[in-house]
């Protein structure tokens, strides 16, 4: 507001901008030093006293005090139970921190690691293999693996506050897991690691990284660590006789929601098959566990290899199974298992996931959303509609999203405009492009726009890092590209046609090589990555900035049909935000984008309409 009053020459108007800028950095001031947002009401579920509260730039961790539990700890186990915090990130995604004192001998006292379902994996590696944690957490999966002697440990914490508060700000009660002897630790995207690494492990382990909470996180509720082409990754990671190994939830009470567990299982068949692997069913070892040390779900365990599982590792496995007494829901060579009721239907999908030579029709008639995610439609956690479901709770969220933005869209936007329709002159064909122009501008900025943030959270590893490079780089670029539209508009009638093929090939050059460039940029340091992401950027933003200020510029003489342009192209732009995380999640980000250029080449075939009614004055109907 104060830089339009410098423009206009308004000092009253300035001073009152002014005073209002005070007003608001003084309340932010305020609010960010009030209990209320420190410890906000959406964390008073907890009902807990709070150890500590922490916040970093995009997330918080709470801790709190805790009864002793594991996720899949064994009913045989009668030992010890140890105290426990329970470390909470963003009001929903949990992990335990166990007292610990620091030394790696005390760790002989802890037997309850071994009746942990995920030891499973640990017991079928030497005490000499190497082992790769993502997303330690509270530390338990390094303390587990310093305990079998484990000497050769990588850590790899996405979130810099978790490592900051388990090792540090609660060193006293977590005992410094992420230092203790043998471990390295990696503040990093887990997926970003694995594609700048080239190490070879014994053991990948993923214990339950991240919760269903990120289905309804919307525009960043894409998930690069469970794709078919991350779990590629992994598997070319481990030594050849190497394990990964993952766990996920099965859904309370009756297990009646085990997508989590399911799509896990299908994006470990599809990458299997994707190395080679003719028989993917006897490289996978899958069992369950209901926990009443975990009274809120039940939980699945698999082991996935790249070589088919042995005789004697397999009894090692029935062995681990039966005394501790959990459930196997798939075993190489069984063939069907005989499971308990609540696992009935679990079991029959994971068997049709298996044995079925038409997965993709499994995949469309199933009960439950499970087909497989890629890095061309990353979105683990979205339950998308199907012949015998409806669609889950983070779509359905969506779609009533783009209906709410559909009528904020005709409050605060068509209805001020209203008196404006008897003012509007003929409109014409001319004037008809012109809005269909301005439309399909706002649709197409915003189907790109969502899908770079999309393309470059693989890169930077991190969905806040992709919205700020990229959202200033848009910001920065196509404000550039307005600027200069008016005098390229006006020098050559075939500019804007330049600029329009040039933005074209731009967005075919980025659909086709995407895969080259993120693999390229990937394996680059920090600020190499921002750097490259910027430059990647910024001549498509350029090029998106002009065509809808150069329109503006041609209908100049026209200031009613002006109002309506920006109108149209503000309300299709917000529409179309919902609409690109619902195209991406159904049909891929490659062809969202690929729409997104369909709209721009129908635009240039508008303006040029426009352009020619008024060089030559054709009849405006």
């Amino acid at each position: 507001a104060i830089s339009f009053t410098i423009e206009t020459g308004d000092r009253k108007r300035r001073a009152r901008a002014a005073r209002l800028l005070v007003v608001f950095l003084a309340g932010s001031w305020l609010l960010l030093r009030s209990p209320r947002v420190e410890s906000p009401p959406s964390l008073e579920w907890f009902y807990k006293p709070r150890v500590l509260v922490a916040w970093n730039s995009f997330s918080n961790v709470t801790v709190l005090p805790s009864t002793f539990f594991t996720w899949t700890l064994s009913e045989k186990y009668a030992g010890p139970k140890f105290p426990m915090r329970a470390l909470i990130i963003d009001g929903i995604g949990g992990t335990q921190m166990a007292q610990f004192d620091g030394r790696p001998a005390s760790l002989r006292e802890y037997s309850y690691l071994d009746y942990d379902l995920t030891s499973l994996g640990q017991g079928l590696v030497p005490a000499s293999g190497r082992q790769l944690v993502i997303g330690p957490g509270g530390g338990v999966d390094l303390l587990q693996a310093v305990r079998l002697g484990r000497s050769d440990i990588t850590a790899v914490e996405i979130n810099p506050l978790v490592a900051e508060v388990v090792n540090e700000r609660q060193s006293g009660w977590s005992g410094r897991p992420y230092r203790l002897p043998g471990v390295r630790l990696f503040l990093e995207n887990g997926r970003t690691f694995i594609k700048r690494s080239s190490e070879a492990w014994d053991l990948i382990s993923l214990t339950w990284v991240d919760t269903g909470g990120s289905a309804t996180a919307l525009a960043a509720s894409e998930n690069y660590l469970y794709t078919t082409e991350a779990d590629v990754e992994f598997l070319q990671h481990l030594k050849p006789q190497g394990y990964l190994a993952f766990m996920r939830g099965l859904g309370s009470d009756k297990l009646d929601h085990p997508t989590d567990t399911l799509r896990g299982i299908s994006v470990a068949v599809e990458a299997l098959n994707r190395i080679g692997v003719a028989h993917p069913e006897d490289h996978i070892v899958i069992a369950a566990a209901r926990s009443s040390f975990f009274y809120r779900i039940g939980m699945c365990y698999m082991l996935v290899k790249r070589t088919p599982f042995t005789g004697a590792e397999l009894s090692k496995v029935d062995d681990f199974l039966s005394r501790l007494e959990y459930q196997p829901l798939w075993r190489p060579g069984g063939g069907p298992l005989s499971v308990p009721k609540p696992y009935v239907r679990v079991a029959q999908a994971i068997h049709a996931i298996m044995t079925e030579p038409n997965r993709s029709e499994v995949y469309r008639l199933a009960a439950w959303d499970f087909s497989p995610t890629s890095d061309d439609s990353p979105f683990y956690f979205a339950e998308r509609k199907g012949p015998n479901r409806r669609a889950g709770e983070g779509v359905r969220t969506l779609q009533a999203c783009g209906v709410l933005l559909g009528f904020l869209t005709l409050l605060f936007i068509g209805l001020p405009l209203f008196p404006l329709v008897r003012q509007t002159e003929r409109v014409g064909h001319s004037g008809a492009a012109f809005l269909g122009y301005c439309s399909l501008l706002g649709a197409a900025f915003m189907l790109v726009e969502i899908e770079l943030f999309h393309f470059h959270a693989l890169v930077l590893g991190n969905p806040g890092y992709a919205l700020a490079t990229v959202l200033t780089s848009l910001l920065v670029f196509s404000g550039a590209g307005s600027l200069l539209a008016s005098r390229l508009s006006l020098s050559s009638p075939l500019l804007i046609l330049g600029v329009f093929l040039a933005l074209l090939l731009l967005l075919a050059g980025l659909i086709w090589k995407r895969e080259d460039l993120q693999t390229f940029l990937v394996v680059q340091s920090f600020p190499a990555r921002v750097a490259g992401t910027v430059v990647l950027v910024a001549p498509l933003a350029f090029c998106m900035g002009l065509p809808m200020a150069a329109g503006m510029t041609l209908m100049a003489r026209r200031p009613d049909l002006m109002i309506w342009g920006w109108a149209l192209n503000g309300a299709f732009s917000v529409l179309a935000s919902v609409a690109a995380v619902l195209l991406a999640m159904h049909i891929g980000i490659a062809r969202t984008v690929g729409l997104g250029l369909i709209c721009y080449l129908l635009a240039a075939g508008l303006i040029q309409v426009v352009r020619l009614a008024r060089s030559h004055a054709l009849p405006e109907s």
